[in-house]
């Protein structure tokens, strides 16, 4: 999927109902992955994982052992 602009919470909070929320009952014993974009971490993206029943991994920001991804930007 691409998006141009600028993604808010509220964008990502529907992008994830839409697309993962059908699914959802056959992911909670998983934990979700996502990188450092704003729009992941903002507040109603996460209530919706909580709300669901999903758990979030917290990956480091700074460790390029987990991380690559973050350098290439610097």
């Amino acid at each position: 999927m691409s998006i141009c602009g600028v993604q808010s919470g509220g964008m990502e909070k529907r992008l994830q109902a839409s697309h993962l929320g059908p699914h959802v009952h056959k992911c909670r014993r998983y934990a979700v992955a996502q990188d450092r974009l704003r729009s992941h971490w903002a507040k109603p993206a996460r209530q919706w994982f909580e709300d669901c029943g999903l758990r979030l991994l917290d990956w480091p920001p700074h460790s390029p052992e987990f991380n690559a991804i973050e350098y290439v930007w610097h």
